[in-house]
C-alpha cells in the first residue's frame, strides 16, 4: 500500500478514536456523527477524491465544536422495532453458528430470558419488555458506566486497526455499529435478567466473553450483516435508527 494511503486510512483511524473519546456527547451521538462521516469519506473514496480526506475530517471538528448537530441527531426517531428485528437476527446467528464458551452461552440464555420469557410472545408484548429494560435498568446503569462502552469501542478501533482492513470505510463502520448493537442488546437482556442486581462485574464478564466468543467469528457477523443488508438496514437512516434507543 502506498505510503501516502496508510497515511490518510491512519488519519481516519486516529479522527474515528478521537470522536469515541469526546465524552462531551453522548456516547449514541458520537457514533450516529461518525456514520455521517463514514458515509461521505466513502463516497470520497469511490470517487478517488482520497485527497479530500483531510478537510471532510477538519469541516466535521469544526461542526462538531460548534454543536451544529445536535438539533438534527435529536429528530432521528427510536424504533423499537428495529431493535427487535435485530435480536431475532441474534437469534437466528447463534442457532447457525453454535460454539462458544459455556460462560457465553451462559449470558446469552439470560440475556433471551430476560428479554423473550415466553417464545410464543407476539412483537408487541416483546418490544414492550424491552423497552421497559431500557428505561428501568439499563438507562439509570448506562447513564453512569457509559465509559465502559466507550473503552470497548476504542479498543476495538485500535485493536483491529480500524479502518485499515481491505474494505470500504463505511463497511468498516457497519462492523462497528453492529458490535455496539450486539453488546448493548445483550446488556438490555441481562439488565431485565437480573434487575436490580444488575452490576458492572456483569457488563465485564459479558465484554469479555463477547470480545472471545463473536469479535472473530465472521460466520456470525456475515450472517447478521447478510440478513439485515436483504432488510435494506444497512444504510445511514437504519444504522442511525439502529444506534439510538
Amino acid at each position: 500500500m502506498p505510503d501516502h494511503l496508510v497515511d490518510l486510512l491512519w488519519e481516519l483511524r486516529t479522527f474515528s478514536m478521537q470522536l469515541l473519546k469526546s465524552r462531551d456527547l453522548p456516547l449514541w451521538e458520537r457514533l450516529i456523527i461518525l456514520c455521517l462521516f463514514f458515509e461521505q469519506a466513502d463516497r470520497l473514496f469511490k470517487e478517488n477524491h482520497r485527497e479530500q480526506i483531510p478537510d471532510l475530517i477538519q469541516s466535521f471538528l469544526d461542526e462538531i465544536l460548534q454543536n451544529r448537530f445536535h438539533d438534527s441527531l435529536q429528530k432521528i426517531p427510536i424504533r423499537t422495532d428495529i431493535q427487535m428485528i435485530l435480536l431475532s437476527q441474534i437469534i437466528r446467528a447463534h442457532l447457525s453458528a453454535g460454539g462458544g464458551t459455556d460462560r457465553f452461552k451462559r449470558l446469552v440464555k439470560e440475556c433471551l430470558l430476560g428479554l423473550v420469557p415466553d417464545p410464543e410472545a407476539d412483537q408487541a408484548v416483546r418490544a414492550a419488555r424491552y423497552d421497559e429494560a431500557f428505561k428501568n435498568h439499563y438507562e439509570p446503569f448506562i447513564r453512569k458506566h457509559e465509559h465502559i462502552f466507550e473503552n470497548y469501542l476504542v479498543h476495538y478501533v485500535f485493536s483491529n486497526l480500524f479502518p485499515l482492513k481491505n474494505l470500504s470505510p463505511f463497511t468498516h463502520f457497519i462492523e462497528l455499529v453492529l458490535h455496539y448493537a450486539l453488546l448493548k442488546i445483550y446488556l438490555i437482556g441481562l439488565c431485565a435478567f437480573y434487575k436490580e442486581t444488575f452490576s458492572p462485574e456483569i457488563v465485564l464478564e459479558l465484554v469479555y466473553s463477547f470480545s472471545r466468543n463473536i469479535v472473530h467469528k465472521e460466520k456470525f457477523f456475515s450472517s447478521i450483516m447478510e440478513q439485515l443488508g436483504r432488510l435494506g438496514y444497512l444504510d445511514r437512516a437504519h444504522l442511525s435508527i439502529l444506534i439510538k434507543n
